[in-house]
């Protein structure tokens, strides 16, 4: 899945990055998501796009379909 989303992304020219923890427990992860979630919210709003709406998810399905 991790695959077939990346290549995804990268299909249409969506800029991606990867974080790595050290640690991962409760505080780290909650942090985290909230984090992604503000960062999500405000990236929609300067660039003015519906940061909800989910480009690349049926390509991606089809994707990993494919690698299975």
């Amino acid at each position: 899945a991790l695959t077939a989303t990346d290549r995804s992304l990268r299909n249409s020219g969506v800029p991606t990055y990867r974080i790595e923890f050290d640690t991962i427990d409760a505080r780290v992860l909650g942090s985290f998501l909230l984090f992604q979630e503000y960062a999500c919210a405000f990236a929609g709003e300067l660039y003015d796009v519906d940061a909800f709406v989910q480009p690349g998810v049926e390509e991606s399905k089809r994707l990993l379909r494919d690698s299975l």
